[in-house]
């Protein structure tokens, strides 16, 4: 009997993604989920899956460099420097309110648009089941 018909996925709607151990090793690997690339990541030992592509402007975020900004994780687009954060996949922009009686720059959320649309990428939910990591669901 194959390995893959012995494996029993934990829950309706999951799909498995890869082993735990060749995920770790990879720390990039793309991958095909229900017609939509899926870019899953481990980094520091936690596993988090976004789009492959960049929503602002489509560049390969498997190629994007990961930075810390305002205490939050973000993969930087190496197209166009959008920085979208690892945990929510929210984009995350640093300006100042010229509002402040003294603007000071500051890190702010595009998790809503101007037309009300979600600006979320994140395809979380990534968990491991033993040896083996399976997406239970995505954000959009």
């Amino acid at each position: 009997m194959e390995e893959r018909e012995e494996r029993q996925e934990p829950a309706t709607g999951s799909h498995f993604v890869g082993k735990k151990e060749d995920l770790i090793k990879a720390k990039r690997s793309f991958r095909t989920v229900e017609g939509r690339d899926i870019l899953v990541l481990c980094h520091q030992e936690i596993f988090y899956a976004l789009d492959f592509h960049c929503y602002h402007a489509g560049g390969p975020l498997q190629n994007g460099d990961i930075e810390e900004f305002d205490g939050k994780l973000c993969i930087v687009c190496p197209k166009h420097k959008f920085k979208i954060s690892l945990a929510k996949g929210e984009s995350i922009y640093r300006a100042t309110n010229p509002y402040d009686p003294v603007p000071t720059p500051r890190w702010y959320s595009k998790a809503q648009d101007s037309c009300g649309s979600d600006n979320k990428m994140s395809a979380d939910g990534l968990f491991s089941s033993g040896l083996d990591v399976y997406r239970c669901r995505i954000l959009i």
